[in-house]
């Protein structure tokens, strides 16, 4: 349960902190997050249940369900920023700004 609560937590931040810098004010940058998150457990539950039933599901549910878990990772690599430390490269792919510099004592 924590494990799934700091990866939301930091999925949230990090597309809140993308949809801030394209432009969108701060109620949509707030609602955005649970959106997209929100299409992928909607795609999944119809999946699992038309599994149930002997289907494979609906194709609009595997889009979804392809879409949003494209963009919850896709954000993750825009907002993140390479950094070279010490002769090696560090890219912090859906790693709070704290545990990255943390790391490198």
């Amino acid at each position: 349960m924590g494990v799934s609560l700091l990866a939301a937590v930091v999925s949230f931040r990090h597309m809140h902190e993308l949809c801030l810098r394209h432009g969108e004010d701060r109620l949509a940058a707030v609602l955005i997050p649970p959106a997209v998150d929100g299409a992928i457990v909607v795609a999944s539950m119809s999946i699992l249940l038309a599994s149930r039933y002997g289907s494979r599901g609906s194709a609009l549910a595997w889009i979804m369900l392809v879409a949003g878990s494209s963009a919850s990772p896709g954000a993750n690599i825009a907002v993140a920023e390479p950094t070279v430390t010490a002769n090696h490269r560090r890219v912090a792919i859906g790693c709070p700004d704290r545990v990255v510099r943390t790391s490198d004592v």
